[in-house]
């Protein structure tokens, strides 16, 4: 296949298709290409690894790139999403200072002392840590909570985008969006 870069009209290089390159893959390379030419490229290697040129972790390399394309498609198609990104290092860091200053084990394993069960609140055993590294547990999973939201609010932001686009698409439905947050 011939390396091409993107013409300034941002369409895409047009070697001859193989045999893979059906209609409907082609039609979604150009569109791709149109809306943001790192896409087209990644679906069209994708697609070219896939079917033409197995190597040596393929199937990696293909769902990476689809994993890389799902994540970038909100941000291509609309302005309106949120681009904030969950930085979990820094907070991980900050749980293990904790560990570390509590003597907790390092190696997985975990061997505290048990509590008995709460019959106040019907809570089953746990066991008993401090409330500074439960509350850097409960922002960990604050924000994690928050990536969701954002997660869904630019996959309708997607959808809503393509169907715009392509008119005689029917109405975006919870199912198609739940569908793409399990991807």
């Amino acid at each position: 296949m011939t390396v091409g870069v993107p013409s300034p009209d941002l369409t895409p290089p047009m070697p001859v298709p193989a045999e893979c390159w059906t209609p409907d893959r082609l039609e979604i390379r150009a569109w791709l290409y149109r809306i943001r030419p790192s896409l087209g490229e990644q679906y069209e290697g994708a697609v070219d690894i896939l079917f033409r040129f197995r190597c040596a972790g393929y199937a990696r390399i293909v769902a990476h790139a689809v994993r890389e394309m799902g994540n970038q498609l909100p941000g291509a198609v609309s302005s309106d999403i949120i681009r904030e990104h969950m930085e979990v290092t820094d907070q991980l860091d900050e749980i293990l200072k904790k560990w570390k200053k509590f003597s907790l084990p390092l190696d997985g394993k975990i061997a505290i002392s048990m509590t008995a069960a709460d019959s106040v609140t019907a809570q089953p055993p746990g066991f008993l840590i401090s409330n500074e590294l439960a509350l850097l547990f409960a922002k960990l999973v604050s924000e994690h909570t928050k990536v969701e939201g954002r997660r869904r609010y630019n996959a309708e932001k997607l959808f809503v985008a393509v169907q715009a686009e392509k008119r005689e698409l029917p109405q975006v439905r919870p199912e198609a969006i739940n569908q793409w947050l399990t991807r």
